[in-house]
This record gives C-alpha cells, sequence and structure tokens, in this order.
C-alpha cells in the first residue's frame, strides 16, 4: 500500500500554527463581513428592481407590438 507524503495530522498542525487574531483584527473581520453582506444585499435589491422593471416592459411590448401602434 503506499503511504502518503504527509501526515494525516498535518491539518490540525496548520491549524495550530495559525495566529489567533487579537480583538482589533477580529473586529475589523466583522467589519468587512458585514461591508460585505450589506453591498450583496444592495446588489439583491438592484437585480431584483431591474428584473421587475425588464418583466414589464416586455410584457408591456408584448401589447404594443401586436397593436401596430409602434412599427
Amino acid at each position: 500500500m503506499i503511504e502518503s507524503r504527509k501526515p494525516k495530522h498535518s491539518l490540525g498542525a496548520a491549524l495550530l500554527r495559525q495566529a489567533i487574531p487579537n480583538k482589533s483584527e477580529y473586529e475589523e473581520y466583522r467589519m468587512n463581513l458585514e461591508l460585505a453582506l450589506n453591498r450583496a444585499e444592495r446588489f439583491e435589491k438592484i437585480t431584483f428592481h431591474i428584473a421587475w422593471v425588464s418583466f414589464l416592459v416586455a410584457f408591456i411590448l408584448m401589447f404594443v407590438g401586436g397593436t401596430r401602434i409602434i412599427g
């Protein structure tokens, strides 16, 4: 059987070597997460508005194009 080159506990050792963030680093991390979440929520709202306006325009043009008012 072929043995793995890295020991199985390498992930645990890597986590232990990782520095534990202090309070200011953690607050900055949380602030960045909050900003990213707010940005994603704004993007979601903008996308929703674009989608319903596009649907409304397509729906209106379907009837306007069928009545030969335009074109």
